[in-house]
C-alpha cells in the first residue's frame, strides 16, 4: 500500500498540486491561499488517480475514451487489488493476474472500500480550500471536485452485483 500511495502521489498528485500552486502564485494570492491550492491539488490528484484505477477495471473502453485493463495486463497492483489482497490473501490477485476478470474476483466489500477512500480524498480536497472562503477561485476548484464526485458515482454503478 505504501508503494501504491507513493506512486500515485508522484505520478498524478504532484502534477495536480503544481498546477494549482502555479495558478494561485501567478494570481499573486497570499501564501496561505497558495498553500491551500497546492493541498487541494495534491488531494484531488490522489482522488483522480484512484478514480482512474477503478475505471480501468469497471468502465467500458468506449465510455472511458481510452484503452482499459492496462494496469492488470501489466501486472500493476492498484487499490482494488491491493485491498482485495489484504482482505482475502494473494489467491485473488493471482487469479486476476492469470487472466480472470477482476470484476468477478474483487468483492463488493473491497469495491465499497475503494469508493469510500476516493470519496474521502475528494472531501479532503474540498476542505483544503477553506482558507479561500467564498472566493470565485475556490468555487471553480470545487467544480472540479464535484465533477470527479459525479464521475465516481457513475463508475460505482458498474460494481458487479
Amino acid at each position: 500500500m505504501a508503494d501504491y500511495e507513493r506512486h500515485i502521489r508522484l505520478k498524478t498528485a504532484e502534477l495536480f498540486a503544481a498546477a494549482c500552486r502555479a495558478g494561485a502564485f501567478l494570481a499573486k494570492r497570499p501564501t496561505a491561499e497558495i498553500d491551500a491550492c497546492e493541498n487541494f491539488g495534491m488531494r484531488l490528484g490522489v482522488a483522480y488517480q484512484i478514480y482512474d484505477d477503478l475505471v480501468d477495471i469497471l468502465q467500458t473502453s468506449d465510455k472511458a475514451g481510452k484503452t482499459l485493463g492496462t494496469d492488470v495486463a501489466t501486472g500493476k497492483l492498484t487499490l482494488p487489488l491491493i485491498l482485495e489482497r489484504q482482505k482475502s490473501g494473494t489467491a485473488a490477485v493471482r487469479k486476476v493476474l492469470s487472466g480472470a476478470d477482476p470484476r468477478t474476483v474483487i468483492s463488493k466489500e473491497t469495491w465499497n472500500a475503494c469508493f469510500h477512500r476516493l470519496d474521502a480524498e475528494i472531501s479532503a480536497a474540498e476542505q483544503a480550500l477553506a482558507p479561500l472562503g467564498d472566493a470565485s477561485s475556490a468555487n471553480l476548484l470545487k467544480r472540479l471536485s464535484a465533477f470527479l464526485r459525479q464521475a465516481s458515482a457513475e463508475a460505482k454503478t458498474r460494481i458487479p452485483q
